[in-house]
């Protein structure tokens, strides 16, 4: 089993490929480290981060984790001035309509799925590319020593 901070990724990138069809390329952020193709526009990136409550009076190592994941959706495409915040702005409605529901995730455990922030449209002059970043919380409770299943 994978940590449940991958299982969300991939479930959001899988999400994102199923309900935003102009999307030509969703990948995690490292992929943010090459250049992309033309074919490969637009496209999203998705990475997750996370922070750690412990719960409860237990020993350390019998208490709950709770684990806060903020999830960070890069949207680009090529920065042709005229119309580059029109293009990332509609891609972001679609993106916020298949998005809406962290259930449709299907990540079991995925707790206050809510999109937290949005950017305004930056460029990329070097990139060639205009970007807009959505973030969102949630979290999923594991067992401590045990980052791959909610309880």
């Amino acid at each position: 089993m994978t940590h449940v901070k991958t299982q969300v990724r991939k479930a959001v990138e899988d999400r994102l490929r199923a309900v935003v069809p102009e999307l030509a390329l969703v990948v995690s952020s490292a992929r943010m480290n090459r250049p992309f193709q033309t074919d490969e526009l637009p496209g999203a990136t998705v990475e997750v981060a996370e922070t750690i409550d412990t719960l409860g009076n237990q020993r350390p190592e019998n208490r709950p984790i709770k684990r806060n994941l903020t999830v960070t959706v890069i949207l680009f495409a090529p920065s042709d001035i005229d119309s580059v915040e029109d293009d990332l702005e509609a891609l972001q409605v679609t993106v916020e309509r298949g998005l809406l529901d962290g259930a449709d995730l299907g990540v079991r455990g995925l707790n206050d799925w809510i999109l937290e922030s949005a950017s305004s449209v930056e460029i990329s002059v070097e990139a060639g590319l205009g970007v807009i970043q959505l973030r969102y919380t949630a979290f999923i409770t594991t067992r401590a020593g045990d980052p791959t299943m909610s309880i």
